[in-house]
């Protein structure tokens, strides 16, 4: 997958997207189609499979989208506001300048997905399994990684900021392009992280803390 995000032009199956007014409802799919400017509010969208489908301006409130499959899919300018991705599956996929605010993660699989440019806010990826995962120019604010397994998950041009890694397990993960590092709890978890010296530094602090280490003068 390209490491620059890609225009809708660009997708392999740009040319056989067919445009959608309206999501799919519960346990149906979705092949080849182009949901554009679509806004919906507390639907419910559970179970469904989305492959090779590209999502542009999307805007949900409230809505449900769990236990749904999302495979070579594109997702742009979105915003998804509370509501629940929860025990989703996300392969060979990319979302674009897109935000996620109060949205229910937990148990998500991620396999090859790029995100650029996206914002997440209070998100909770609790029991996620991420592999292969790229987080390039986005913001992580109060992120929850409790329990996460992170395996090959890189981070360029990022910031995090008050992510929690409460048991956590993370191989492989490489934090050094975070323009911003703060963790607000489950610094332990970071064996298998790769961070820069001066990130160590920064995190001097907060080691200390979890070690219960007094600092003093």
């Amino acid at each position: 997958m390209s490491d620059s995000p890609r225009a809708l032009a660009d997708l392999p199956y740009a040319e056989y997207l067919e445009r959608r007014s309206a999501l799919p409802e519960c346990d149906d799919s979705a092949d080849c189609a182009l949901f554009d400017g679509v806004e919906a509010t507390d639907l419910a969208v559970k179970g469904v499979r989305f492959t090779e489908c590209a999502f542009d301006a999307l805007r949900t409130t409230a809505s449900s989208f769990q236990s749904s499959h999302f495979s070579e899919v594109w997702v742009h300018g979105s915003q998804f506001v509370s509501g629940t991705f929860a025990d989703t599956s996300w392969q060979n996929s990319e979302l674009v300048t897109s935000s996620f605010a109060g949205v229910e993660m937990h148990g998500v699989t991620f396999r090859r997905v790029v995100f650029h440019n996206c914002k997440f806010d209070s998100v909770n990826f609790r029991s996620a399994r991420m592999r292969d995962v790229t987080f390039a120019d986005c913001v992580l604010r109060d992120t929850d990684f409790g329990g996460a397994s992170l395996e090959r998950v890189s981070v360029t041009g990022s910031e995090l900021a008050g992510i929690k890694l409460d048991h956590a397990t993370l191989k492989d993960v490489d934090l050094r392009g975070a323009t911003r590092l703060s963790i607000a709890s489950g610094t332990e978890r970071l064996g298998g992280a790769m961070i820069t010296p001066l990130q160590l530094v920064e995190l001097a602090p907060v080691f200390a803390r979890a070690l219960g280490v007094l600092v003093r003068d």
